[in-house]
């Protein structure tokens, strides 16, 4: 089941804004807007929840289309859970019978959809965890790179506000914690797919093609490290703060 609705948000310049509409949708839903917000359901309920770094001062009525998922397979419900395991306990407490506890899938699973172990199972959730990230940063294809640079920053600030600084990023989780050549190659797959796919967003979005490359790392190196920062203390502000140095670096490329 699928439809669209539509709601109006007044953002102000430069300062974070939050706005929330509520209404009946499917039961299983996922929708964004430009890559900036979450549908989270409960039975027929839904509660938009947006969270961004505007620019300028506008207000705009915005379609948000949502899309049935239908049932998840026992095998994309465990890639999913061990996505959400290693960026919330990491990758010591993702075990089998965690993803099982979490997912409610059956034993029998495990070794039917992954048969090389543990390993093969996080390095699938890795990858899943990369491609969703990957897909919201297109939706943000076309906007100004000090757009891109807000929204891309705003999905992190939202998973830390959200989940109480529970959460952070599965392929971080990965790379301190593993020994396994084959993980640390997916987990720098996944960073260097970001990384490109934000470089040629922020050409697209008016940075000079020589500086793209190196604003996206900083964008990814300097959101990773504030995360962890956020998480460590518990609070926003580290974030906010090397945020809006981030969105100050990419409006001064933006402007060169």
């Amino acid at each position: 089941m699928s439809g669209t609705c539509s709601i109006r948000i007044s953002v102000v310049a430069r300062v974070r804004a939050s706005a929330c509409v509520s209404g009946k949708v499917p039961a299983v839903a996922y929708t964004s807007i430009m890559g900036m917000g979450h549908l989270l359901t409960r039975g027929t309920d839904a509660v938009l929840v947006l969270c961004m770094t505007p620019v300028i001062v506008k207000t705009r009525t915005y379609t948000l289309k949502v899309v049935d998922r239908g049932k998840e397979s026992p095998r994309e419900a465990m890639i999913g859970g061990a996505a959400r395991l290693l960026a919330e306990r990491g990758l010591q407490e993702t075990s089998f019978s965690e993803v099982l506890k979490l997912t409610g899938a059956p034993r029998g699973s495990i070794y039917h959809h992954f048969p090389e172990g543990k390993d093969q199972l996080v390095r699938h959730a890795v990858e899943a965890a990369g491609d969703r990230l990957r897909a919201r940063l297109e939706q943000l294809r076309g906007r100004p790179a000090e757009e891109v640079a807000a929204g891309f920053l705003a999905m992190w600030r939202h998973l830390l506000v959200e989940a109480d600084f529970r959460i952070g990023c599965s392929a971080t989780a990965v790379t301190v914690a593993t020994v396994s050549t084959d993980l640390l190659d997916s987990a720098s797959n996944v960073f260097r797919e970001w990384t490109d796919t934000l470089a040629s967003l922020l050409t697209d979005g008016g940075i000079p093609a020589d500086a793209a490359q190196g604003a996206a790392t900083l964008l990814i190196a300097g959101s990773e490290g504030a995360v962890v920062l956020s998480r460590a203390q518990r609070a926003i502000d580290p974030f906010d703060a090397a945020a809006r140095g981030l969105e100050s670096h990419i409006r001064a490329l933006a402007a060169s």
